[in-house]
């Protein structure tokens, strides 16, 4: 009874996110009651508590009715088979107790001798009446045996065990009842989360925390991430902490920033590592054919996410260290997604092709195994997929004949945008589509090619390596209608440096280009040192001048108001950063921003203080940290 009454609060623990002062009232008050509730269920004799079901009612409903009702009728019906074990038990207990008045030992008959008396000598007399005959009394009841005990203890322990059996058959469908209605609070409960919070803000690590307490998970953490794992499981989600941290640098390479727990208030990517795949798909709503996955929550002011990996990312692949690989190769590629779908919105994420997220997650996760595979299918008479059939896959893929197709042929295009227009040019494609234009419209912008060209650069180049030919696409147009003058009127972006430059130029250039943008910089006009310094991280990724360009461009965007782009610059500054000083300082931006943006600062503060106590930067710091905010 104790892990079924036990239900009622994880349930309950569930549903009660919100940012309604009345509403987490309401919960609260739910969930004292429910608690005080199926405590005193443990406790022999009939709560007190049974008379809180109509208090319980009223609370739970402002938390969601139908699970509100349906906990009601569960205590009403408990409550009431524990009234009826209450009398039960007392007419028991009355049945066994002795006479209130004892019967009196029998008391000598007038004319005979007392039992605490000597005898004494009487007279013989005459009888006056002849004697009657004597009248045959009934024969007294016999004390039963041992035997005749045992049979009726036996008939009346047969009968409670047979009430007790009826009783747990209840309890145990009730216990059902209850685990259909935590499924029920569960799915309410996100949907009331989505429903009532309207923003990221309410979501907090403090939060995913006490949501994986309720669903029995234990924790470990690192700086960026958190595992929620079960017992027994704790090493391979240590593994997989570090495996996340170290596939940061290699992810931003590709998409020029990661996103940290610190661009996010401090929440850490939650990520779930199921033991099986049954409580993978129990536990997430990711599709049935997937390993692992990322869930997505958008609201106006960003997106929340969750990583939710089952067995089969752990336990696919023949020796050991092909398992260690194949699972490293998963959690980057789940990880790719999260930071691609980090700089997206609702709208713009729906305009995104599946080969295109899914191919750059596998090409970034290193699964070079999907060309392999993809060699096989054509090998053995597989139809792959053309260019327009991989721009109409949308939606649930994994309703497709071979969803593999659109994985395999995604990373093909990936492979062939690096080996043919360079990494620097790759990458301006993914941003392009991941932020702003739809596929064919970035193609123009940041390669000049048109729909037909990129299919045919495409296939040449799965034909001249791998001996695959997919069908051409007769649909796609060579020209794209981007306007004569406003494509060209707009600045661009970025300076992208072209394949010819030889390194010996691109090392002056990479010191010209730093040049000219701190010459912007200080002579005021931010938005264009924005560019320049915008370019020379672009092009020079890694660059001599990455910290300080990184930590410039967070202050032209500082000073233009962009508090928010600002952040992600000097955070940005901070892993690149080769000694503290620069750190530090970065530090001190970063508390900047967020005090312009009116949040708290002092962990921001800390950090200087931490990171170099003894520079100007820490002085300030300190200083600001004793003022009251």
């Amino acid at each position: 009874m104790r892990v079924v009454y036990g239900l009622f609060s994880v349930a309950m623990g569930v549903i009660g996110f919100s940012n309604s002062a009345d509403a987490q009232g309401n919960a609260e008050l739910c969930r004292s009651i429910t608690t005080e509730i199926t405590s005193a269920m443990q406790s022999p004799g009939v709560p007190s508590a049974c008379s809180r079901v109509e208090e319980l009612r009223a609370a739970c409903s402002e938390t969601g009715a139908a699970v509100g009702e349906g906990f009601v009728a569960q205590f009403k019906e408990l409550c009431d088979m524990k009234r009826k074990s209450e009398v039960r038990e007392v007419q028991r207990r009355s049945s066994q107790q002795p006479p209130l008045n004892p019967a009196s030992p029998p008391r000598p008959s007038p004319g005979m001798p007392s039992t605490d008396q000597p005898p004494q000598s009487i007279a013989p007399q005459r009888p006056q009446t002849p004697p009657q005959a004597k009248v045959a009394q009934p024969a007294l009841p016999t004390r039963p045996t041992q035997a005749a005990l045992a049979a009726n203890q036996t008939q009346v322990l047969a009968a409670r065990a047979q009430r007790l059996q009826q009783s747990l058959t209840r309890i145990q469908l009730i216990g059902e009842n209850l685990q259909a209605l935590v499924h029920v609070a569960q799915q309410i409960g996100e949907s009331y989360v989505e429903r009532r919070t309207g923003s990221v803000l309410a979501y907090s690590s403090k939060e995913d925390d006490a949501l994986a307490d309720s669903r029995g998970y234990r924790k470990r953490e690192s700086e960026n991430f958190v595992v929620f794992y079960r017992t027994g499981d704790m090493t391979r989600a240590q593994t997989l902490l570090g495996d996340a941290e170290a596939a940061i640098k290699p992810i931003s390479t590709m998409l020029g920033s990661f996103p940290l727990s610190a661009d996010h208030r401090g929440r850490k990517l939650p990520i779930y590592l199921a033991q099986s795949h049954e409580a993978y798909t129990a536990l997430s709503k990711c599709p049935e054919g997937s390993d692992a996955c990322i869930s997505h929550l958008f609201f106006d002011d960003g997106v929340v996410q969750t990583a939710y990996f089952s067995s089969k990312s752990y336990q696919s692949g023949g020796k050991a260290e092909d398992r260690v690989q194949y699972f490293q190769e998963v959690i980057q590629h789940e990880l790719t997604h999260y930071a691609q779908f980090d700089m997206v919105t609702k709208a713009t994420s729906q305009s995104i092709p599946k080969w295109f997220s899914e191919g750059l997650a596998s090409y970034v996760g290193g699964q070079s195994y999907r060309m392999t595979s993809l060699t096989r299918k054509s090998a053995g008479g597989a139809k792959l997929l053309s260019m327009s059939e991989l721009q109409a896959a949308r939606g649930d893929i994994f309703q497709m004949a071979d969803v593999g197709l659109v994985y395999e042929e995604g990373y093909s295009i990936f492979e062939m945008l690096v080996a043919v227009k360079g990494l620097k040019a790759t990458r301006a494609l993914v941003i392009d589509v991941t932020q702003n234009e739809d596929f064919e419209s970035a193609l123009g912008k940041t390669l000049g090619m048109a729909p037909q060209d990129f299919d045919e650069v495409w296939r040449e180049y799965l034909s001249s390596k791998y001996g695959l030919n997919p069908p051409a696409s007769n649909d796609l147009s060579r020209s794209i209608a981007i306007g004569n003058s406003a494509a060209d009127a707009a600045p661009a972006p970025f300076r992208i440096l072209g394949a010819g430059d030889s390194p010996v130029a691109q090392i002056g250039r990479e010191d010209q280009d730093y040049v000219e943008a701190m010459d912007l910089y200080k002579a005021s006009d931010f938005e264009a040192a924005s560019r320049s310094l915008s370019s020379l991280i672009f092009n020079f990724p890694g660059g001599k001048y990455s910290a300080q360009a990184h930590f410039w461009l967070g202050n032209a965007m500082y000073a233009q108001k962009k508090y928010d782009q600002a952040q992600k610059e000097f955070r940005a500054t901070i892993n690149y950063a080769p000694n503290n000083l620069l750190k530090g300082e970065a530090w001190l931006a970063i508390a900047n921003c967020e005090r312009a943006l009116g949040r708290d600062d002092s962990a921001s503060l800390g950090r200087v203080l931490l990171v170099d106590p003894n520079s100007d930067a820490a002085t300030d710091a300190k200083r600001r940290l004793s003022q009251p905010h």
